[in-house]
């Protein structure tokens, strides 16, 4: 089975680095490995020699700010690790997308997750974040005591960045996260999420299986094989 891996990552280089040698300790070919790097003025070599494509862009937190910076350098990131994957003309069965806090302990957990979304008529498999509240795009987080007002029902599509996997062909053959918009500058899930839904509509929560589907209001709680945001 051909996988290719798109990270972005700031200065989470001993995660990353962890993660790339578990995927590729047992199969070392099949796996291709796109890492954008939003620069953090760290040491890249070692990072640089375990990967197929890596991509140092610049660290955008001094044009923004805590709030919004997070939608526009993790949207820009997943662009630039989506187009290279597609350029490569590979023929992947499975596309994992993932931050560079998220540690990869036991990569078969893919293995299981196609078979998973191949069984159920799944395109992606997605964590979502099922009875909480993100911030809207008009929201004005800077406000002492604002809450947000994105309503994470069961009908949203709003999804995860840290973690998610998409069914390769029919990524490829829409180019799914290579231009992705920054449609809430505050909430990066509402970005990824959108960007899903532009080629599955109103088959969203019919296409799209739940990582977290035994938890769904725990967002971080998938652990097969997985430890999200690890510190």
């Amino acid at each position: 089975m051909k996988i290719g891996v798109a990270i972005t990552m700031h200065s989470e280089h001993n995660v990353v680095i962890a993660s790339i040698i578990n995927m590729k300790r047992r199969e070392t070919d099949q796996y291709t490995i796109a890492l954008i790097h939003s620069d953090d003025g760290s040491d890249t070599s070692e990072l640089e020699k375990l990967v197929d494509h890596y991509e140092r862009l610049p660290d955008l937190f001094p044009l923004y700010n805590r709030f919004n910076f997070g939608a526009h350098a993790q949207s820009r990131n997943y662009n630039a690790a989506f187009r290279w994957l597609y350029y490569t003309n590979i023929e992947f069965d499975i596309l994992v997308a993932m931050f560079g806090d998220t540690l990869i302990t036991d990569p078969s957990n893919f293995n299981r997750r196609y078979d998973e979304m191949k069984l159920n008529g799944k395109i992606a498999m997605v964590s979502q974040a099922i009875g909480h509240w993100f911030y809207s795009n008009t929201d004005d987080p800077t406000i002492i005591g604002q809450h947000g007002s994105r309503y994470q029902d069961e009908k949203i599509t709003d999804i995860m960045p840290q973690l998610f996997l998409l069914d390769g062909k029919f990524a490829r053959a829409n180019k799914l996260f290579a231009d992705i918009k920054v449609t809430n500058q505050f909430t990066t899930e509402q970005c990824m999420g959108d960007e899903l839904a532009r080629t599955v509509g109103i088959d969203f929560h019919d296409k799209i299986g739940r990582l977290n589907k035994d938890h769904p209001v725990e967002a971080y709680q998938y652990g097969d094989g997985v430890v999200l945001q690890y510190k």
